[in-house]
C-alpha cells in the first residue's frame, strides 16, 4: 500500500518500505526495488516493525511480562491488526481480540463490554494491551473511569531498518540536514 499516488515516487530523495517481514527475501527486495526505482536513482531502504516494551497508558515503563500464562485482552481500532496479533500470539497463548474498525472512536459500551469480559476472565495472570494509537482515544474521562484499576497497557512499536542499513540510512539524513541547514 502506497501512502500516495504511484507517480509521487519521483518527487523523493530516499524510499523507505515499511511493515516488511523480517524474512524478506533478497529476489522479493530486488522486484520492489525495480518497480519502485526503474528509472531513478533514489536510495531505498525496507524496514520493519520492531516492539517495543510495554508502557503504562501514562507512558511509564512497567516491568509486566507476558508469559505463556498470560491471558491478553487486545483492543484495537486501527487498519491492520494482523502484526501485532501475531507478535502477542508468540508471546502469549491467549489473546482476545476486541476489535473496531480503523481510527473507531470507542463508546462507554465498548469499554463496558472490554471491561466486562476481562473481569468474566478466570486466568490467573491477565492483562489489556492496546496500542500508542489507539491509547489516545482512550484519554476522555468516562472512558478513563471504566478502566481504573484495570492493568491496561500500550504497545509501543518502532521500527528498523533491515540488511544492516541503519548507518547508511542515517549518514544520508546527516549529509541532507548539512546540505540543506539555513543559517538565521
Amino acid at each position: 500500500n502506497l501512502r500516495e499516488p504511484f507517480s509521487g515516487r519521483w518527487r523523493t530523495d530516499v524510499m523507505v518500505v515499511t511493515k516488511c517481514p523480517e524474512t524478506i527475501t533478497e529476489a522479493d527486495m530486488t522486484r520492489c526495488y525495480h518497480k519502485l526505482t526503474s528509472l531513478s536513482t533514489q536510495p531505498l531502504f525496507f524496514s520493519a516493525i520492531s516492539y517495543q516494551p510495554l508502557r503504562t497508558l501514562y507512558g511509564e515503563q512497567t516491568d509486566i511480562a507476558i508469559d505463556r500464562d498470560t491471558t491478553i485482552f487486545l483492543l484495537t481500532g486501527i487498519a491492520n491488526p494482523a502484526p501485532l496479533v501475531k507478535y502477542l500470539e508468540e508471546l502469549g497463548p491467549s489473546v482476545i481480540h476486541h476489535k473496531y474498525p480503523d481510527h473507531h472512536p470507542f463508546t462507554t459500551k465498548n469499554i463496558l463490554k472490554l471491561a466486562d469480559d476481562f473481569k468474566a476472565c478466570k486466568a490467573e495472570k491477565k492483562i489489556i494491551i492496546t496500542t500508542e494509537k489507539d491509547a489516545q482515544r482512550l484519554g476522555v474521562q468516562h472512558l478513563q473511569t471504566i478502566l481504573n484499576g484495570l492493568p491496561v497497557l500500550v504497545q509501543p512499536i518502532g521500527i528498523k531498518l533491515l540488511n544492516n542499513a541503519q548507518v547508511a540510512f542515517d549518514q544520508l539524513i546527516t549529509t541532507y540536514v548539512r546540505e540543506h541547514i539555513q543559517h538565521h
